[in-house]
């Protein structure tokens, strides 16, 4: 594995999101030795391979990466999403193999936990346990991912992907309202299930109804009661939008918003 030196853990601005998470000084300290940082991967690197042997847990620092497997009918299908602080390699746990192919979306940069370190790191109960909920939230996130492809109207899909990929590359408790899409309008498709065109379609719904603003694979998210209304998730995110001024609309309903239009 090709690493290099790092400022560490404590100089992370994604430690938030990440195993360090909840952790006082002193463990993010005894923490650090565990930690392997990667050199920085062009878009396309593939990590591993379905099948593979298990080659332990990648997190993301910055940039983008995604999971994917092949159906029954021999197409590739993305099943997975991972954005900084996200966690690549738990499907290897269950049999030491691993059961997706990781792929870089763009430049990535990676920290790695080997087989030999996690083996190591449950000499620490106190991280081993940190690194379980962090497992653990893993799961939570990608089940929160396979509701967005079970949703039965095209605009909820597209709502609460935009939510989930908002929240993921916020912080803990303040989304991202304004960012690059990672995926493409065919990456996209493919995630939840929709043709391009309805892809395209769905976006442009939410436009019209103000939620967001959309220009190529920039999102702007201008309404976010909306957007969660849309994508039929839980009041419990209403505080946000009341906290960042956007319960109230703040497009005029009167000028044209764009299409989504990715290539």
């Amino acid at each position: 594995m090709d690493t290099v030196e790092d400022n560490g853990c404590h100089a992370c601005w994604r430690r938030d999101r990440c195993l360090p998470a909840g952790l006082d000084t002193a463990q993010i300290r005894r923490l650090q030795p565990f930690m392997a940082h990667r050199r920085p991967v062009a878009e396309g690197t593939t990590l591993f391979a379905a099948t593979a042997r298990f080659s332990g847990l990648y997190i993301v620092r910055s940039g983008g990466a995604k999971s994917t497997v092949i159906d029954p009918d021999g197409r590739e299908r993305i099943v997975g999403l991972h954005l900084a602080g996200g966690l690549i390699g738990v499907d290897g746990l269950a049999r030491n193999r691993h059961e997706v192919t990781a792929q870089a979306l763009d430049r990535l940069s990676l920290c790695w936990l080997s087989p030999l370190t996690l083996d190591r790191l449950s000499g620490q109960p106190d991280l081993y346990r940190r690194l379980f909920g962090w497992i653990g939230e893993t799961v939570l996130l990608q089940q929160r991912q396979l509701l967005a492809v079970s949703r039965p109207v095209p605009a909820e899909r597209g709502a609460l992907l935009i939510v989930l990929v908002a929240e993921m590359l916020g912080s803990v408790s303040v989304p991202q309202l304004s960012y690059s899409l990672p995926l493409s309008r065919q990456d996209i498709g493919n995630f939840l299930f929709l043709a391009g065109e309805t892809v395209s379609r769905a976006f442009s719904t939410l436009s019209r109804q103000g939620a967001i603003r959309v220009s190529g694979r920039w999102v702007e998210v201008r309404h976010w009661e909306t957007l969660i209304g849309e994508a039929k998730l839980s009041r419990s995110h209403l505080p946000l939008a009341r906290k960042f001024g956007l319960s109230e609309r703040s497009v005029d309903a009167s000028v044209e918003t764009p299409v989504f239009t990715t290539v």
